[in-house]
């Protein structure tokens, strides 16, 4: 197409150079320098054209043309990275905002992880516990109704009763252990009742802060949510690169 304009301009230097060869003869009354001038600048003009036709030839007029493309595509790279540092400037502060937020949502998480995690393991260790004490309880009513086997006051070889001191010895032996049992039952159950009235203040306390963590992360989860829609919302007023009138020029070039 280049090659079609140029040809065109020469074919019409060269009309004019014959319509100047024609003209010669009738140049009186005419200015000989600015004839001269003239003519200088169509010569020019005609091997200007004629050294360009040349280069397009040669594949020089291509290379000329992606050199020129390479560099507004650079330009226009710079003017992107340019056009979204600016961008990010605007936002710097609501994106700090937003990771100190992701942070703390972050931790409330954790938090609150934590906590539901420890109720967990408190609400099985009194299960645990509660089962045992039912045991115990089931141990105590048995033993206390354990009585002293008056078949052991009597002779095993001949059949008559033992002493009467002997058999009070046996009594008296009999309810000392019944007794040590029985107390290290109740010992043992006052001790888990003891540890399930501790486990059960820690889980109320535990669950106070749970509603509280819960609150947290629903609060920094809206938060954060505000947050982002409105850098969402500056960006986009801004627009993008391809929108500027800088980006229109590169691409009408």
């Amino acid at each position: 197409a280049k090659m079609k304009e140029i040809k065109k301009d020469i074919d019409g230097l060269t009309v004019r150079f014959d319509e100047a060869d024609r003209a010669i003869p009738d140049v009186e009354g005419l200015d000989k320098k600015k004839l001269e001038k003239q003519l200088k600048e169509l010569s020019d003009r005609y091997n200007e054209l004629q050294s360009e036709a040349a280069e397009i030839k040669n594949g020089g007029g291509i290379g000329k043309l992606k050199a020129q493309i390479d560099e507004i595509k650079s330009k226009m790279n710079e003017g992107r990275i340019k056009y979204s540092q600016a961008n990010q400037l605007m936002t710097n502060s609501m994106q700090e905002d937003l990771a100190n937020l992701n942070g703390k949502y972050r931790a409330a998480e954790e938090n609150l992880y934590e906590c539901s995690t420890q109720i967990e393991r408190l609400e099985k260790h009194m299960a645990s516990e509660e089962e045992r004490r039912t045991i115990l309880l089931d141990q105590y009513r048995s033993e206390k109704a354990i009585t002293f086997d008056e078949h052991r006051a009597i002779c095993a070889m001949c059949g008559q009763d033992l002493p009467a001191d002997q058999t009070e010895k046996m009594k008296t032996k009999f309810n000392a252990e019944k007794s040590d049992k029985l107390t290290r039952i109740i010992a043992e159950g006052n001790s888990i009742k003891d540890g399930l009235e501790v486990a059960a203040g820690q889980i109320e306390e535990l669950k106070k802060s749970k509603m509280d963590y819960t609150e947290e992360v629903m609060k920094l989860k809206a938060h954060g949510q505000q947050v982002k829609a409105e850098i969402e919302t500056a960006q986009s007023k801004n627009g993008t690169y391809e929108e500027t009138d800088e980006y229109q020029l590169f691409v009408s070039q």
